[in-house]
């Protein structure tokens, strides 16, 4: 199979958006996001396919990795964490003299 032949296998954006995989995550997940993550999967795959001609792929791992992309783009930036750093400089070490020769 020619690279040709390949490229006309990727998914096209809209037929992957009705599929059921892809449709689960529009039901929760903001469109943006999806179209983003769908997009990515389909520009990595095209781009893999150019660059190696022994790559071989299904319009169902395409899905896959946007679907795996989603998850990664809808987690949450913030994160809960427990600072336990404490106090390493003390306040008012910025109004102390220093010495001529630590100058």
């Amino acid at each position: 199979m020619d690279t040709q032949d390949r490229l006309r296998r990727l998914p096209k954006v809209d037929e992957a958006l009705k599929d059921p995989l892809i449709a689960e995550e529009l039901a929760d997940k903001p469109r943006r996001i999806v179209l983003d993550a769908l997009r990515d999967a389909i520009d990595q795959t095209r781009a893999r396919v150019l660059s190696d001609p022994e790559f071989d792929f299904t319009a169902e791992d395409v899905l896959r990795e946007a679907k795996a992309r989603i998850a990664l783009k809808s987690r949450r930036s913030l994160r809960r964490v427990i600072n336990a750093t404490g106090v390493i400089v003390h306040t008012n070490l910025g109004r102390s003299p220093i010495s001529e020769e630590a100058a």
